[in-house]
């Protein structure tokens, strides 16, 4: 991360997920507010420029700005503001690529600003929402707030993250190891950035979740369809075992938002529906191994893996000290022939956190994703995802992201 930021960075503080050393950490939930996107830094303003071309279609403005370096240098950044969703701001990001690396996001509240990366999954709260359930929620925060009043800011964390390592003090089977998985996943242009390049996407998959909070114990399963193409969005949401309500939410091309259920229309806020479709975008619900290879080269946690233990199926990676981090990333294992990643574990405020995933396919060059993913908590597990289908950059009918209402 640059160093130049860190100082900016609101520490210790949490808005809507856990604060890992400066880096907001979202589970799942949307943070609420703007985004502001930055590219890496560029030594030429000729570059910079260039980078800024072809960004007509991204919402809010952006600039350049010129920084001083401590040696009297400067370098030039571009930045975003007012992007209107978590999705756009990673998509963004995946477009602003200097030297194989991607744009930052920030979050702001207030005066504040916290870089943010992509943790996906349960939180401490209930695991899995309709669609339906999320738009009431955000919709009543809203009023609530208009009103003055609303849930209080959760208090600050105290956290333990090591610093991160250098490269050049891991040692030379690890980064081997790191250099192999960052193709096994696509490559330095796989992964979020060749799926932002893509003008469509059309994913189908069923999430089980068997800590659902039922009397019985009865698993709630949910089939979703998420389609997008161009700033045009749609949600169908089913559920197939359990109880709750199926719903559907459009974001019209012309940014009209819209809540489905039981046949009756209702228009919504268009930035509310924004961020709930954001909570299932392939992006969200795959972000670990969507992003593992740019992750692998920047985000902190991953680079304070340094230790290699192997044998059989897959090799481990773990953190020096793992029992020192309270809040992140603890392993990862990889698979030994593929070299693709089978298994994270985090440590949360909740207890441990694993993710288990499996039967990897590269739907489209450089998209290599998991087409299931197992997710325990404390050892057990709460939750199944099973990808039944996923395209990109294929035809769809304008017809499904108009309004339902004429």
């Amino acid at each position: 991360m640059n160093r130049r930021i860190v100082g900016a960075l609101v520490r210790g503080a949490v808005f809507g997920g856990a604060v890992f050393g400066g880096l907001l950490m979202l589970s799942g939930a949307a943070y609420a507010g703007e985004y502001a996107v930055e590219s890496p830094e560029l030594s030429e303003r000729a570059a910079a420029e260039q980078l800024q071309t072809g960004l007509e279609d991204v919402t809010g403005v952006s600039w350049l700005i010129q920084r001083r370096t401590g040696d009297d240098g400067r370098v030039f950044v571009l930045r975003a503001e007012g992007v209107d969703s978590l999705d756009a701001a990673w998509s963004l990001a995946g477009r602003l690529v200097v030297e194989d690396e991607t744009g930052t996001v920030y979050a702001r509240r207030g005066r504040s600003e916290v870089q943010v990366v992509a943790m996906p999954g349960p939180s401490t709260a209930p695991v899995v929402e309709t669609a339906a359930e999320i738009a009431a929620a955000e919709i009543a925060a809203a009023e609530a707030s208009a009103d003055g009043a609303g849930a209080e800011e959760p208090a600050a964390l105290t956290l333990s993250v090591p610093a991160p390592v250098t490269p050049a003090e891991r040692p030379r089977s690890v980064e081997r190891l790191l250099r192999a998985a960052i193709d096994a996943h696509g490559g330095q242009k796989g992964g979020l950035v060749a799926l932002a390049s893509q003008s469509t996407v059309d994913i189908t998959y069923r999430r089980t979740i068997t800590d659902s909070g039922t009397d019985g114990g009865e698993a709630l399963v949910v089939d979703h369809r998420y389609r997008r193409s161009g700033k045009a969005c749609r949600l169908e949401v089913t559920i197939a075992q359990g109880e709750g309500t199926d719903s559907v939410t459009i974001l019209t091309s012309d940014q009209t938002g819209w809540l489905v259920i039981g046949g009756a229309a209702t228009e919504r806020d268009r930035e509310r529906v924004r961020e709930m479709l954001g909570h299932f975008s392939p992006e969200a619900v795959l972000s670990i191994p969507l992003r593992v290879s740019t992750d692998l080269r920047q985000a902190p946690d991953w680079q304070n893996l340094q230790r290699r233990r192997g044998g059989g199926d897959t090799v481990v990676l773990s953190a020096a000290a793992p029992s020192e981090i309270t809040v992140g990333l603890t392993s990862a294992a990889f698979d030994a022939q593929s070299h693709r990643l089978v298994q994270t574990a985090w440590a949360t405020a909740a207890g441990p956190l694993s993710f288990d995933y499996d039967d990897y396919s590269e739907i489209a060059p450089g998209i290599v994703i998991p087409m299931k993913v197992r997710i325990e908590r404390g050892g057990d597990e709460i939750e199944r995802l099973e990808v039944q289908a996923f395209t990109v950059g294929g035809e769809m009918d304008k017809a499904i992201f108009s309004s339902p209402k004429r």
